[in-house]
C-alpha cells in the first residue's frame, strides 16, 4: 500500500509539473513566433491593422438584407469611434446604401455610413455593382473599384486583420 502510495504521488506530481510547465511553454513560442514573424515581414504588425468590414446586403424589400446591412454598417461605425482603422466595402446590393437618391427605408444606414466617412473611414464600392443596381450618385468620398481586377480591394485586404461579412 505504502508503494502505490508513492507511487501515485510521484505520477501526480510530475502531471501537476507538465500542467503547468505547457503553458508557459506555449507562450514562449507564441512570443518568439511573432516576434520572428514582425522581423520577415509577416504577421500582425502595422502593416496589417485595418478592419474591413463587407456589405453585400442592401435590399430594403428584405428585411434580412435590411438587419445584416445595419449589423456592418453600424459595426463600421464603433470601431472607427474606437479609433480603429477600418475600410468598408460595398458590392451586390451593399452599393444601396451609398445612393444619394436612396429611399427613405436606407436613410439611417446611409447617415451613418456618411458619419463614418466624415470620421475618417473608407468606403470602397465595387463600380460594376453600382451599375447593375443603376446607381449614378454614389455617396461624395466613396472609392470605386473595378471589376473583375479590384485593385483596391486587393490592397484592402493586404492591410487587413480582421475581415467581417455582411
Amino acid at each position: 500500500m505504502n508503494k502505490n502510495y508513492f507511487l501515485a504521488s510521484t505520477l501526480a506530481v510530475i502531471l501537476l509539473v507538465a500542467v503547468a510547465a505547457v503553458p508557459s511553454l506555449t507562450q514562449t513560442v507564441d512570443a518568439a513566433s511573432e516576434k520572428a514573424m514582425k522581423k520577415s515581414g509577416q504577421g500582425h504588425s502595422e502593416k496589417h491593422n485595418t478592419i474591413l468590414i463587407h456589405i453585400k446586403s442592401g435590399d430594403p424589400t428584405d428585411e434580412f438584407q435590411m438587419h445584416s446591412a445595419q449589423m456592418g454598417v453600424e459595426h463600421a461605425k464603433a470601431f472607427i469611434d474606437a479609433k480603429k482603422k477600418v475600410i468598408v466595402f460595398l458590392d451586390v446590393n451593399g452599393v444601396r446604401l451609398i445612393d444619394q437618391n436612396h429611399p427613405e427605408e436606407i436613410s439611417y444606414l446611409y447617415d451613418t455610413l456618411q458619419e463614418f466617412v466624415d470620421k475618417g473611414g473608407k468606403i470602397i464600392a465595387c463600380e460594376h455593382c453600382l451599375m447593375m443596381n443603376e446607381i449614378d450618385s454614389p455617396m461624395k468620398g466613396v472609392e470605386l473599384d473595378s471589376h473583375p481586377k479590384m485593385s483596391k480591394l486587393v490592397k484592402a485586404l493586404d492591410s487587413s486583420r480582421v475581415v467581417l461579412d455582411y
